[in-house]
């Protein structure tokens, strides 16, 4: 029940940021980073966590965002590897994400070391699925 509860929480603050109502998406994707937390669930904790940092950056906070997406990375990418798509798609949003913040705080070396990994992560994924061929 909590992690349906997590995700509808999720999906009514992605819809709040398309409307442009960030702050009530912020206050969502903070319910929605308590459930992850309580369900002790890594990765709907850097999920919910990167979503904190996308509205942080659509309410201007681009410093704040900056922070929460680079510990999400580093998260990630202190880790294996990612091998599995739904993983991969992860790491690709929360990367882009922390590229965009990158940028917004003209920090465009960073940018390109963060767009570095993603291409390294899709190149490996295609390496892969021709191999399986």
């Amino acid at each position: 029940m909590k992690t349906y509860k997590r995700t509808k929480t999720s999906l009514e603050a992605s819809s709040l940021i398309t409307q442009h109502e960030y702050e009530r998406a912020y206050e969502k994707y903070e319910s929605s980073y308590e459930i992850a937390t309580e369900l002790n669930d890594s990765f709907k904790i850097n999920d919910a966590s990167t979503n904190l940092g996308i509205a942080l950056f659509f309410l201007g906070k681009i410093k704040e965002a900056n922070e929460k997406l680079e510990a999400v990375y580093n998260s990630i990418t202190s880790s294996q590897p990612p091998s599995s798509l739904t993983l991969i798609y992860f790491v690709l949003k929360t990367s882009s994400n922390l590229a965009l913040c990158d940028i917004a705080n003209n920090k465009t070396k960073d940018a390109m070391e963060v767009l570095s990994y993603i291409i390294s992560i899709i190149s490996k994924e295609v390496s892969k699925s021709k191999q399986k061929r």
